[in-house]
């Protein structure tokens, strides 16, 4: 099964990170999309802002504009962390059972790697070698 990685491919441990990362901004993305739902407006919105000075601005326009741009940013996000996840699928699956199961945990369910050690019972110490060794292989 290890030769089948080394001919199919290594993990492109960037590649999980950013997957990682996409997960965490969609996360970030959909509480804001539910503040909307609930009635209020994220902070991170500042809304009447972009009023020429002296004329009053259109905070309903402005925040229906903001609720398509992020709806489009959401749809976005989710093709691209879609492709991703298909692509590191594949490359996960051509490794070891215990391997996919680690990579898997951490990279694709967001577990930390505490949880991680705790799911495949091992200790902190040993995962975090073992990491290190799937992360050099695959340099």
């Amino acid at each position: 099964m290890a030769e089948q990685a080394e001919l199919t491919g290594r993990v492109d441990f960037n590649k999980l990170k950013q997957y990682r990362q996409l997960c965490r901004e969609i996360a970030e993305l959909e509480a804001e999309k539910q503040a909307l739902a609930e009635g209020r407006i994220p902070s991170s919105w500042p809304v009447g802002v972009y009023a020429p000075k002296g004329q009053p601005g259109d905070p309903t326009g402005e925040l229906a504009a903001k609720m398509w741009q992020l709806a489009q940013l959401i749809a976005n996000k989710l093709n691209e962390l879609i492709a991703l996840r298909l692509e590191i699928e594949q490359t996960i699956d051509a490794y070891p059972a215990e391997d996919r199961r680690i990579l898997r945990l951490y990279y694709i369910d967001g577990l930390t790697w505490e949880n991680v050690a705790d799911a495949v019972g091992y200790s902190s110490r040993h995962l975090s070698r073992k990491v290190k060794h799937l992360q050099a292989a695959a340099e």
